[in-house]
């Protein structure tokens, strides 16, 4: 394994506490600063597990897989920013020598220059862009370019409509998925656990020109969890887009140099079955049925939130406000409850409350956090019993 375990422990979410991560996976010299760097730019939550429209009902997978390439591999994630275009007829001459990864949107930007690659990864990268799946519909070219590759892993939140028609031959779910929600980082881990000795970037999105640290904030993140990668891997890492903002511990060094001098061979998948769309709702349901009490609560604090946001004062109101945040902030100590409410239900407000904290000073006007969080888990509550009703109904 030439990636540790933690990267992937930790971009999960599933941990408040790097105590957490340390007990169930032992201790390693990169995490301290890989925990304090999702502490520092992600707010120690990527969201990178979060369905909240519960896409994974619908994912036609069906298996999951390990991704594995031949010793000496070289692999070149390849996006769609500015580094790319001057270096395609580059790439062409090197194709046979290099593992090809890349997004769907970069498929079909290299599919017009005549370029297929071996792989293609579809990772939500914000959440945002996990509750608005369907914002941007899937262009015919995109899925044909889709369509045309030997591979794709896909995370279990990835839209239907993006992955219909491919065969159980080429889709498949990465396990374990090693993602922070970043594509880009997720494709270069992804590469590093399937044992490649070299992997290269090119015309990676956002951060292709300027430091880092002269960017768009926005770009921070990826900069730095790339420069993490490189860090903690046993891989060497070169970038190959010189005129691109700079990754700590990427060597900056042409397309020719990353390449193996060799026929490059197509990475293989060890793929076991992933559980059924049938198994995935009746998983849910049970999973809902488990936390009916946390749910009862919740449905309870919501209406005494309501009450305070009316602008009801009432005796001792602003003790039982007090009370029903203390209520909800303590469900974080109980870690399966957090994986529920988080990868099940796909909350974002509680579980980012959790890792802020509420000031419990501010007397009434702690509704507006109440409120807000248990809006958010009634809400997916109801979405997802009116899913499983349907379902029932079919």
């Amino acid at each position: 394994m030439r990636l540790p375990q933690f990267f992937a422990a930790i971009g999960s979410d599933h941990h408040l506490w790097p105590a957490e991560v340390t007990a169930a996976i032992g201790p390693h010299a990169g995490f301290d600063a890989a925990w304090r760097l999702y502490q520092d730019l992600f707010g120690g939550f990527c969201g990178s597990r979060l369905d909240p429209h519960f896409a994974r009902h619908t994912n036609p997978a069906r298996q999951l897989g390990t991704l594995r390439v031949e010793a000496g591999t070289a692999a070149v994630v390849v996006g769609t920013g500015a580094s790319l275009e001057p270096r395609l007829s580059t790439l062409r001459q090197l194709r046979s020598q290099l593992v090809l990864v890349t997004s769907p949107e970069g498929a079909e930007r290299l599919a017009v220059n005549g370029l297929i690659p071996d792989l293609v990864v579809i990772d939500p990268p914000t959440v945002f862009d996990a509750h608005a799946p369907h914002v941007v519909p899937v262009s015919a070219s995109r899925r044909s370019a889709v369509m045309r590759c030997p591979l794709v892993a896909a995370s279990p939140r990835t839209p239907a409509d993006l992955l219909s028609g491919l065969s159980n031959q080429k889709l498949f779910v990465p396990d374990p998925l090693p993602t922070w929600g970043l594509w880009q980082a997720t494709a270069v881990a992804l590469a590093m656990a399937a044992g490649a000795e070299r992997i290269g970037l090119l015309g990676i999105d956002g951060i292709d020109h300027g430091e880092p640290s002269g960017t768009d904030r926005r770009h921070w993140p990826l900069a730095e969890v790339l420069s993490l990668l490189s860090w903690i891997g046993e891989t060497t890492c070169v970038d190959c887009g010189p005129e691109g903002g700079r990754k700590s511990n990427w060597t900056v060094a042409p397309l020719a140099e990353l390449a193996s001098g060799r026929r490059a061979v197509s990475p293989i998948v060890e793929r076991r079955p992933w559980c059924s769309q049938d198994e995935r709702f009746d998983d849910d349901q049970m999973r809902v049925r488990n936390i009916e009490p946390v749910i009862k609560r919740a449905r309870a604090l919501f209406d005494l939130g309501l009450r305070g946001q009316s602008g009801a004062r009432w005796p001792d109101g602003a003790r039982a406000i007090e009370e029903a945040a203390v209520e909800m902030m303590s469900w974080k100590d109980d870690p399966s409850l957090r994986v529920v409410l988080q990868d099940t239900l796909g909350l974002s407000v509680l579980p980012r409350l959790w890792r802020s904290g509420v000031d419990m000073q501010r007397g009434f006007e702690l509704w507006r956090p109440v409120v807000l969080a248990m809006h958010d888990l009634v809400h997916q509550v109801e979405k997802l019993e009116s899913r499983l009703a349907l379902r029932l109904c079919a």
